[in-house]
């Protein structure tokens, strides 16, 4: 129930910084409160190398007691990432890389538009694009 609230509050979120309105303050509330849980265990850490320090998170420590004692980890950790990511995404100015919706009726999905010239419309091309220009070739035919 958590994941999808903070699903739905990231969505509410983005959708509302692309079309330049005020973030909704419940949303904003939900994923802060997701944000500060998962930012109690983002730890600096020696990286693989040595030689640099980086992010980590101290559930990979919690994964491996749990395996021994059958406590600790828990289905929240999976939610810290997420909430950190979309807290970097939504800080973000918003012209690098511009967030987009799929131009496709039928689908909502938000992605990056990390093309070149930022004309990306839809979500797959394998997908929702290859869908659009099928119904397209179709209704020019007689």
């Amino acid at each position: 129930a958590r994941a999808r609230g903070l699903r739905e509050a990231v969505y509410a979120l983005i959708t509302a910084r692309m079309r330049g309105e005020v973030a909704p303050g419940v949303d904003l509330a939900l994923l802060n409160s997701e944000l500060a849980l998962a930012l109690a265990h983002r730890r600096l850490a020696i990286s693989d190398h040595g030689h640099d320090l980086v992010w980590a998170w101290d559930w990979r420590q919690e994964r491996a007691m749990d395996v021994a004692t059958h406590t600790g980890l828990t289905l929240d950790t999976l939610l810290w990432p997420l909430a950190v990511a979309a807290a970097d995404l939504l800080s973000r100015r918003p012209e690098h890389p511009p967030l987009r919706q799929c131009a496709s009726d039928e689908c909502s999905w938000l992605y990056l538009d990390t093309t070149r010239n930022h004309s990306r419309r839809w979500c797959d091309m394998k997908g929702c694009g290859n869908k659009a220009k099928v119904r397209r070739y179709r209704q020019r035919q007689p």
